[in-house]
């Protein structure tokens, strides 16, 4: 057996492993020319998940190093949070196809979930980038359930992430999709819990009402983006393009924004409640009618932001910029100001502040 990737967790080493060559050959029903990924043998025992991921590449011959296959084993609760007990990814260009043997140490500090939860899962996940970029890449995503009900949505063990391809409802729990372009994509009602996106492309999606709880983007462009109605609960974003993005009445609960950018976006009546927000650029979007209690917000800029009727009672703001917004019936109970630029925002009464507006607003 050689080694295939391996990663530290809690201080235990878990490895990804194969069979020398490409032994174990994927099933005959396997289409070659569109490529595809798939978990058999899948058990959860006290202390390991072990598992066999078979993956055939396709008849794309020319494939860069940013190909990979990654591997998600993962805790549902009852409200669909998703908690990730290990994840592994090895990346690489990968063999045409292949069988690889997985055998995951659980680590102690979530051992106590893993007894409590309702539902475990295990994701697969394979990603082929051809030379010249991500456009035209692929993704395949097999779920499987380790323990509970069977994972919703449906099996999309194969995506050609062509812009404008339908990946509706689609299961990518866990999913680890590097490099990869889904401009485009229709992933109306898709399950992302637990899913990352790194270094990818999902400008012009399509994410309405997808179901997407702990979601983490990082170093994404997210541009134009529809995602109203989202399931967005524990969204995390780092160095994420998010401009002119729709999450209207989308739940983003919790969810942690840093060193993003969200200018231009449309956010009406969407939850945001403790929402932590830190090196945000955030101009000229509307927040209107969206809860924001207990929101933390560090050294934003929100200049001409629309709070009005925004719910902003025990929020904290620290060096922010707000010049130009428009505050008009917002609730502002209990508001924590801390450096906070105001000057030229229209209050909660329709006054414009004075310049300059340290703090409140100046008459």
């Amino acid at each position: 057996m050689r080694t295939l990737a391996a990663a530290a967790v809690a201080g235990l080493t878990t490895a990804l492993l194969t069979a020398p060559g490409v032994s174990g050959a994927v099933p005959a029903e396997t289409p070659n020319h569109t490529g595809r990924v798939h978990i058999t043998d899948a058990r959860l025992g006290s202390d390991r998940v072990t598992a066999t991921i078979h993956w055939d590449r396709g008849s794309l011959r020319r494939h860069t190093s940013d190909d990979g296959l990654a591997v998600w084993v993962g805790a549902l609760s009852r409200s669909g949070r998703a908690t990730t007990i290990v994840a592994v990814r090895q990346q690489g260009a990968l063999t045409r196809h292949g069988t690889s043997e997985v055998s995951l140490r659980i680590p102690q500090r979530v051992r106590k979930t893993v007894a409590r939860a309702p539902q475990i899962l295990i994701s697969a996940t394979q990603t082929v980038v051809p030379h010249g970029g991500a456009s035209g890449s692929r993704v395949g995503v097999a779920v499987e359930s380790l323990r509970g009900p069977a994972p919703s949505g449906r099996n999309c063990s194969t995506v050609r992430t062509a812009r404008g391809s339908q990946s509706r409802g689609c299961a990518f729990y866990g999913a680890q999709l590097t490099g990869v372009d889904l401009s485009g994509t229709d992933l109306r009602l898709a399950h992302l819990a637990g899913a990352r996106l790194r270094q990818s492309s999902l400008v012009g999606a399509d994410l309405r009402h997808a179901i997407a709880p702990d979601l983490a983007s990082f170093e994404t462009d997210l541009t134009a983006t529809v995602a109203n109605g989202a399931d967005l609960r524990g969204l995390r974003t780092k160095q994420t393009t998010l401009n002119d993005i729709r999450l209207n009445g989308a739940n983003l609960s919790r969810a942690a924004l840093r060193t993003s950018v969200l200018s231009g976006a449309q956010i009406r009546g969407a939850s945001l409640t403790r929402a932590t927000w830190n090196r945000l650029t955030a101009t000229q979007t509307d927040f209107s009618r969206a809860g924001l209690r207990r929101l933390d917000a560090s050294r934003v800029d929100l200049t001409g932001v629309t709070l009005a009727q925004a719910d902003l009672r025990q929020a904290t703001f620290r060096r922010a910029l707000l010049a130009d917004a428009n505050l008009l019936d917002a609730r502002l109970a209990r508001v924590t100001w801390t450096d906070t630029i105001l000057s030229g925002a229209t209050w909660i009464d329709g006054r414009v502040c004075d310049t300059p507006s340290i703090d409140r607003c100046a008459p």
